[in-house]
């Protein structure tokens, strides 16, 4: 029993040397520089290196949609064959509430608006209830999620609707009324 044990021992120590030095024949990779490609580009670059690739999506502002962001382990660092990459790929800048600017001037409104990183579209329409130059409503709606960089609309009054009034010059009254 004691042979056996010594025996069960050193077996197992030998292949735990042989796993931790080595021996499984995975060559050393150097991760190559994928940022700023395509998911497509990056992922093919790195199987042609026999690596596992894990795409992530994330948001960043600064980074276009579906490209990489960057590598864990980080582009000059050694792997092995086999070894799993995560690729972080760009899902877009992300989405953030939009501001309520109803009721707000023109100005202040866009300004609000763009703080946030939006695009403003502004609309101009007539209104009996809402002075001129302010805000009548806005799309998408204030306090809603939106994509950072998408469009807003705002409707800005132009105030009360102008109408034409004929000339009554010269018309009795029963006339007048007749053509208003």
């Amino acid at each position: 029993p004691l042979v056996a044990g010594i025996l069960v021992l050193v077996v197992a120590v030998a292949a735990a040397a042989f796993v931790l030095l080595g021996g499984d024949d995975a060559k050393a990779v150097t991760i190559p520089p994928v940022k700023g490609q395509t998911a497509t580009q990056a992922e093919t670059t790195l199987r042609a290196l026999r690596l596992e690739v894990d795409v992530r999506q994330a948001t960043d502002p600064d980074v276009a949609q579906g490209i990489v962001i960057d590598t864990d382990p980080a582009a000059g660092e050694q792997a092995h064959e086999g070894d799993s990459v995560i690729l972080r790929v760009s899902s877009g800048p992300g989405d953030v509430a939009v501001p309520n600017v109803v009721g707000q001037g023109e100005s202040a409104a866009t300004a609000a608006l763009r703080a946030e990183d939006f695009d403003v579209n502004v609309e101009r329409e007539a209104s009996g209830t809402v002075d001129e130059g302010l805000v009548i409503s806005q799309r998408p709606g204030g306090g809603t999620q939106a994509q950072k960089g998408s469009e807003v609309t705002i409707v800005v009054s132009t105030g009360p609707e102008q109408v034409t009034v004929p000339s009554l010059r010269g018309l009795d009254q029963a006339s007048a009324e007749q053509r208003i």
